[in-house]
């Protein structure tokens, strides 16, 4: 099985719309930094701004665009050939190396399902995250087979982050869908997660301290169906100090609540 890059048309789509949103996008801080566009040949990509620049996705298969013969991820052509893949039978080293690969293209689907929820499209996110879950999970797999004490020691660390971007993805997409009521049930299911992913990772600080738990827990507690205006006012300086901290996570979440109220 070969892995097949589709250089030209791929870089020509993904390259078509990027110089135009440079010059003519230019979002406030409090905007999003995320948008899904159509190229001049009629596909869809995801955009996501930077300070310095632009990052663009497809919006279907990897993020890349990368196939994988006749599979649109390295996870499925894995799985096609029983859990291994032709470019890793050189035995450990091999397996390494192709763990290593599922990892980055977890970590692909990871940043695509955050600009999902930058675009405010959260069960797209979710999809995203399901699938940068599945690639880790398969990356751990193969790491385990090759006794590569170092990849499963990584993998544990990047899925704590993930993890907590699942369950912010579903609680955005709950509240999206207008079921609010279950987002905080849904939360704190999702923290119990957590606890559990947290046991098996090195993360350096105490569970409810961590970064992912507190702006979880922020999401949660702040979570009212409407606001009187004493609220609205303090969730509007909330937001200001948020962004003047380039806490851009915490924003996100206390605009979209404004928004609701």
């Amino acid at each position: 099985m070969t892995q097949e890059r589709e250089n030209d048309p791929i870089a020509s789509r993904l390259a078509a719309g990027v110089q135009e949103a440079l010059r003519g996008w230019q979002p406030a801080l409090t905007e999003p930094r995320a948008r899904v566009v159509t190229l001049p040949d009629g596909t869809e990509a995801i955009q996501v701004r930077l300070e310095l620049g632009l990052l663009q996705m497809s919006v279907t298969g990897r993020p890349d665009g990368i196939r994988f013969g006749e599979f649109e991820t390295l996870l499925e052509a894995t799985l096609a050939e029983g859990g291994s893949h032709p470019n890793a039978r050189e035995g450990v080293g091999g397996h390494s190396a192709l763990a290593s690969r599922l990892r980055i293209e977890s970590a692909q689907f990871q940043r695509r399902a955050e600009a999902w929820l930058e675009a405010r499209l959260p069960e797209r996110a979710v999809a995203d995250a399901d699938l940068a879950l599945r690639s880790l999970g398969g990356a751990a797999r193969i790491a385990f087979a090759a006794e590569d004490r170092i990849a499963l020691d990584a993998i544990s660390s990047a899925r704590f982050p993930l993890t907590a971007l699942r369950v912010r993805a579903e609680a955005a997409a709950l509240l999206a869908a207008g079921l609010g009521e279950r987002v905080r049930q849904s939360i704190d299911a999702g923290l119990e997660r957590l606890r559990v992913v947290a046991r098996d990772a090195s993360l350096g600080a105490p569970f409810e301290l961590l970064s992912e738990v507190l702006l979880l827990s922020a999401m949660r507690d702040n979570l009212v169906p409407k606001l009187p205006g004493s609220a609205r006012t303090e969730l509007e300086s909330r937001l200001r100090a948020a962004v003047l901290s380039e806490n851009y996570e915490l924003a996100a979440i206390l605009r979209d609540e404004l928004r609701m109220s």
